[in-house]
Parts: C-alpha cells; sequence; structure tokens
C-alpha cells in the first residue's frame, strides 16, 4: 500500500486558509498570524511532496541579545514565556545529573526488512491491545491510505525528527502525520507516537499554545511511548537487548532537554548579571551546581537558538508519564484514567491538576526521574 499524503488536499486546504483570511471580517492580529501561519505549513507540505528548484527554504534572520551571538532573542523569549512554577520545577530537578556523564552505548539497533504496512499492521495490533481498544477506529481513520494523512519516508542524515504530526483544525480537524524511517524498531514506537497524537489533539485548539495547558501537550507522547514497549515486551516481539536500547534511547533523549534548559538557564544568568554571555561564568556557575559534567563548552557555542518552552514541555510531559508509569504497574486501567484526567484537562491551571493527580514533581519531588537516571547507569554498565 502506498501510504503518503495527496498533495491536491494539501492544495485545497491551503486555498480554504487563503480565503478564510481574505474573506472573513473582524479577525484579531492573533488570529490572523494563526492562519498565516497554516498557510505556510501547507506550502512547505506541497514542497515536501513536489520539491522545486526555484522554491528554496527561506530562514528568518535570527536576532541575538549578545554580540557573540550565543544567545537568541527567541531562546530568551520562551524562557520568559515559560511559567515560574514550571521553571523551578525543572530547577529543582537539576541536582539529579550532577554526577551524570555522557558515556557511548555500543549496541546499535538491528536494521529490520518490515515495509509501510507491516509497520502499521503491527501499530493495529497495539491499539486493539491498548485501553480495551478503545481507540482502534481512529487509528484505522488516520493510517487508512485512502484518507492520505499517514506519510512514510527514508529518514536522512539531515533530519533531527523520527516523525512530526502537523494539526489543521479548518474547516475540519486534520492531523497530517509523517513517519522519518529508520529501519529498526523505533518506527513502530515512531508510529504509535505520532497516532496518538493526532487522536489526543482533537481537543486542542490553535490557541492551545498560550496556555499553561500546553506543557502537557507531549503527555501522550511519551506515556504511549512506554505503553508500547509494554506491548513489545508481552508479544515478544523483539529481543530483551532491542527492549533496553529503546529504553536507553529514550531516557537519553530527554536528558537532552534537560541539558538544553540548563545550558540556556546558565546564558540568560549571565546576560542578567553581567550583561553579557561569558562562558568563564556559565563553568563557574556550573562547578558551583556540581554539574560541570552536563555541559561542555561546544554545547555553549552550538545550541544558540534553543526554544526552552518547547523542552520545558518535554520535560514536564515525561515527568508526569513517570508517575503514570508507576501507577500502571499497580493498576494499568487506573493508569490510563488517571492519564486521560490530566491529559483531557485544559484548565488553565495545570498546577491544580498535577496535585489532584498525585504527580510528584509538582511537589518539587523526583524520587521517579533518580530511578529513570540509575535505570540508565545500569543499561550503560551491562554494555
Amino acid at each position: 500500500m502506498d501510504y503518503n499524503w495527496d498533495i491536491q488536499k494539501i492544495r485545497n486546504l491551503k486555498r480554504k486558509h487563503i480565503e478564510l483570511l481574505r474573506k472573513t471580517s473582524g479577525l484579531t492580529l492573533e488570529e490572523k498570524n494563526g492562519i498565516t501561519e497554516q498557510i505556510e505549513k501547507l506550502k512547505q507540505m506541497e514542497e515536501e511532496l513536489n520539491p522545486s528548484f526555484l522554491s528554496l527554504p527561506t530562514f528568518p534572520k535570527e536576532k541575538y541579545v549578545d554580540k557573540d551571538k550565543l544567545l537568541s532573542q527567541e531562546t530568551l523569549n520562551s524562557y520568559f514565556e515559560t511559567p515560574k512554577f514550571i521553571r523551578e520545577i525543572i530547577g529543582k530537578s537539576l541536582p539529579l545529573f550532577q554526577d551524570f556523564k555522557e558515556t557511548s552505548y555500543n549496541y546499535a539497533l538491528p536494521k529490520k526488512k518490515q515495509n509501510n504496512e507491516e509497520i502499521v499492521n503491527l501499530s493495529h495490533d497495539f491499539y486493539k491491545w491498548l485501553y480495551n481498544g478503545n481507540y482502534e477506529q481512529l487509528f484505522l481513520h488516520y493510517t487508512n491510505p485512502n484518507h492520505h494523512l499517514l506519510r512514510f519516508k527514508k529518514m536522512n542524515s539531515t533530519e533531527s525528527l523520527l516523525g512530526e504530526t502537523i494539526f489543521f483544525y479548518y474547516p475540519q480537524y486534520l492531523p497530517f502525520i509523517q513517519i522519518n524511517k529508520e529501519r529498526n524498531s523505533k518506527d513502530f514506537l515512531t508510529l504509535n507516537h505520532e497516532i496518538a497524537h493526532s487522536i489526543f489533539y482533537i481537543f486542542e485548539n490553535n490557541n492551545s499554545y498560550n496556555t499553561d495547558h500546553y506543557f502537557l501537550l507531549e503527555l501522550e507522547g511519551s506515556y504511549f511511548d512506554f505503553l508500547s514497549l509494554e506491548f513489545l515486551k508481552e508479544r515478544k516481539v523483539i529481543t530483551k537487548q532491542e527492549i533496553q536500547t529503546l529504553e536507553y534511547l529514550q531516557i537519553l533523549a530527554i536528558i537532552q532537554s534537560f541539558r538544553l534548559f540548563y545550558i540556556n538557564y546558565l546564558k540568560i544568568l549571565s546576560y542578567k548579571k553581567i550583561n553579557q554571555i561569558s562562558i568563564e561564568f556559565m563553568i563557574e556557575k556550573s562547578i558551583e551546581h556540581g554539574l560541570s559534567d552536563f555541559i561542555s563548552i561546544s554545547s555553549i557555542d552550538m545550541y544558540t537558538n534553543v526554544n526552552i518552552k518547547k523542552e520545558a514541555k518535554y520535560i514536564i510531559s515525561f515527568l508526569t508519564s513517570l508517575d503514570l508509569i508507576k501507577l500502571y504497574k499497580e493498576n494499568p486501567t487506573t493508569a490510563f484514567q488517571t492519564f486521560l484526567q490530566v491529559r483531557e484537562n485544559q484548565k488553565k491551571d495545570i498546577q491544580k491538576i498535577l496535585i489532584e493527580n498525585g504527580i510528584s514533581c509538582i511537589k518539587k519531588e523526583y524520587p521517579l526521574l533518580n530511578d529513570s537516571l540509575q535505570k540508565l547507569k545500569r543499561i550503560k554498565k551491562q554494555d
């Protein structure tokens, strides 16, 4: 089967958004900007399907707050757009990384010869297994080749995302899913992850980014990654070594979000204290915090334009998922119900939501994060 987007469907959707922008009166500036962003996304998708030598990618000129271009204005803005209580949750967790050292892990996931249909079929089995199959019909809708919402493409060396889901809410909800295949067992997890987003973003809208609820928008991704591994263990689909490697890679990915947050926190601290980004100041502070092994000179130079708000979303969603995982081991049904209570609750006050559902990070307690880091160490020792 051919799993791909349909260029005519995308062009029709683009035309409807252009008409919406042109013909609708009384739109706020925020609404106009949102529609314009949707049109740009559709143009990029169209270009993805029909690349043109005349249509070269354009990148906005980045603005920096310092002369050495180590801290972008966007990074600074996104840091202060992240609520103080979210920054405090992350900041209070950082001491757990004091003795963390990056070391190589020598086991590579074996290549698989699965075609796209086989990956979809295995994912279908997962969604039949998940929570009494409550989401099977949505899965079948989103993966139906005739609906042209799912696209597989070969992962290339310039890409960093394993998968992406692009959402549109006008004139109806449509999630366009792209899986960048690595031809290993991660492809199955990536598809489950993106389908989960497609299911739960039904409850969102274009304004979700502007509320504190935003910081839980990666929760289904984190939790379904765990559930996918539980499914693979139960069905004995892959080896224990592959399971262990996938667990290792998942923890390592979220550690990178913690690292990006901390590096840019140090940059902002330096900028506030001495009105410049001083690498010496940053190193001195990292030593003072006991986190000098957590950063490097090259990482300071490399990550100059990071969306702190986005990294915080990954971190908070991950920390919340750890409590769900603990609950799953006691009662899978209760764990999923708690997941729904947290994820589908769109109140602005997510502090209250997390407290009501017993999420430990809101109390600035991190035993489950510590367990994850200890698990990472054990995996490294076994290598």
